[in-house]
């Protein structure tokens, strides 16, 4: 039995408010509106980057403690690969670059893309929540998704969600405000999100197929008819950009196209060539399997997929029953995520980063100070066959002399020769294990750092909203964080107390009476609480009301 639950009597309810029409607080109202856009451009920053990369720094700077030509600087220009070292800082910057984005580069990251109306929200909810009443990203025939959002996967216990301002700030959001941001916000209140809004995060509890998988909501490249061309063009700029940083990606188009269109292409040809694609045909569960397959094997043909690898699959994929109906591989969603784990982990700036020294390591040693090596021990023993030779013959102690000295600057060269090798194995090796524990470090302090949770503004409106649905959670939620029961702002000339008069709460109505909230105090109505119980003729709380001496 709910714990709350609208009375059922007699008892008329004016229609004039327009509380009871509200869907979305931030959607509703501008004050409110005007008032999270404040929050949303707060937050605090992932710091630490810079400081903590300054001894990686230092590697093309600083002398070794045990010879002067120490550094890996010199080491390179010493053995003629002086060209090779700002090939080495830049890719050493990516990594610096990755980190230094609020995006966790840890996930296996898959880009979800696709024309307005390919259902990429609907397919990202049928993945992620079992259940329809969990999810939680908006969709519908309207365009929704206005900023990337990043859904992590598998890692925490408990849905958590953070906004990112294009001051890389973190603001930790609800669920109430990530359904307010999208194209019917911009619409409503003239203002335009990605102005002072660049990302989405998501931590969400998952099946551990997909664990470690971050999946990106991307804008839609198109819209639908009479919206504005400005903001279309953003959505397109913002796709692409957030293409590029996907380990693979997942296309989806519309069963009722038919085909890829030349800007579905075109999109699928931006994205790196190397890197693994699937294409995901949605709403199959609109077809008949022999016109599903159809339309699988007619979109394989113009991919020319069984002569491109990176074409993980072609599938026809039903949102709604949260199945594939048809692989052209015949391949498990399971199967595709992990081939997609196993390349991304060979795909990071970082794993690249360290390859690269270790070939470069490798560049040097076989290239250049092993063949060295092996011309003097062949120069050494040539000494020693002449020396031999001298002695055996008898000729002059001069010669022999010479053969001798020349043996003991060719030994010492030796020395200097397999010291240059050890200097840089261990230096390479210093460098690749410095650069692992810096990277750890800032991943972890990225994970630890504590976020700015939006003030009690932004969530203010949410007691309204679970006033009006009678969400008895939500409601208790909106005071467990020392929100006192009258430190709300009124809503559309309301105050909360009020506003569960209105509802006809009784329950509601009990906890503020528990919690001492302040019963004289009129609302923008100028009613009281028992004013406004009398005007709406709730006789159970009029009652109460009298009891408690109101």
């Amino acid at each position: 039995m709910a714990i709350f639950k609208r009375k059922k009597d007699s008892e008329s309810i004016p229609s004039g408010p327009s509380f009871i029409k509200i869907e979305n607080i931030y959607l509703e109202s501008t004050t409110k509106a005007l008032e999270l856009i404040g929050q949303l451009n707060g937050g605090t920053r992932i710091k630490g980057v810079d400081a903590e990369f300054t001894e990686i720094d230092s590697y093309f700077t600083k002398k070794n403690k045990e010879q002067e030509a120490g550094s890996i600087r010199q080491i390179l220009t010493d053995n003629g690969f002086g060209e090779y070292i700002q090939d080495i800082q830049n890719s050493i910057n990516d990594v610096k670059l990755e980190l230094s984005s609020n995006v966790d580069d840890e996930f296996a990251t898959i880009a979800v893309a696709g024309a307005f109306s390919a259902g990429k929200s609907s397919f990202l909810n049928s993945i992620l929540f079992g259940d329809a009443e969990k999810e939680i990203l908006p969709s519908g025939q309207k365009p929704t998704s206005v900023v990337p959002t990043y859904l992590y996967c598998g890692k925490v216990s408990e849905l958590s969600i953070q906004a990112e301002n294009n001051s890389e700030n973190m603001v930790a959001i609800d669920k109430n405000v990530l359904a307010a941001i999208g194209h019917d916000f911009e619409t409503r209140h003239k203002i335009q999100l990605s102005s002072f809004l660049k990302r989405l995060y998501l931590n969400v509890p998952t099946v551990s197929a997909l664990a470690d998988i971050a999946f990106i909501d991307t804008p839609g490249y198109d819209k639908a008819e009479k919206t504005d061309q400005r903001s279309t063009q953003t959505d397109r700029e913002t796709a692409e950009a957030e293409l590029k940083r996907g380990d693979a990606l997942f296309w989806l188009i519309d069963i009722e196209r038919g085909s890829l269109t030349r800007d579905d292409k075109e999109f699928i040809t931006k994205f790196d060539k190397k890197k693994p694609k699937v294409i995901i045909i949605n709403k199959a569960d609109k077809k008949d399997l022999v016109s599903i397959r159809e339309v699988v094997h007619r979109v394989a043909k113009d991919l020319k997929t069984d002569d491109d690898n990176t074409i993980i699959d072609v599938i026809a994929y039903s949102s709604h029953k949260k199945q594939v109906l048809y692989s052209y591989r015949k391949k498990y969603m399971d199967t595709i995520y992990g081939e997609i784990k196993q390349f991304a982990k060979k795909s990071n700036a970082e794993s690249q980063c360290v390859e690269y020294l270790e070939k470069m390591l490798d560049f040097i040693i076989i290239s250049y100070i092993n063949p060295k090596i092996k011309l003097h021990d062949t120069e050494i023993q040539t000494i020693n066959r002449l020396l031999n030779q001298s002695i055996k013959d008898g000729s002059p102690k001069d010669e022999q002399e010479y053969f001798r000295n020349r043996k003991n600057v060719l030994l010492a060269e030796g020395d200097y020769l397999f010291n240059d090798k050890k200097i840089a194995e261990k230096e390479f090796s210093n460098l690749i294990d410095d650069l692992k524990t810096k990277v750890r470090n800032i991943r972890r302090n990225k994970s630890t750092q504590s976020r700015v949770d939006v003030k009690s503004s932004v969530s203010a409106g949410n007691v309204f909203i679970a006033i009006k649905t009678a969400n008895h959670d939500n409601f208790l939620n909106c005071f467990a964080h020392d929100n006192g029961v009258d430190q709300y702002e009124k809503f559309d000339n309301y105050t909360p107390l009020t506003a569960a008069i209105y509802e006809g709460n009784l329950e509601m109505v009990r906890f503020f009476d528990n919690q001492g909230a302040d019963f004289t105090t009129p609302d923008d109505h100028n009613r009281n609480a028992m004013e406004s119980a009398k005007h709406f003729g709730y006789r159970n709380i009029i009652s109460f009301l009298e009891e408690k001496g109101y």
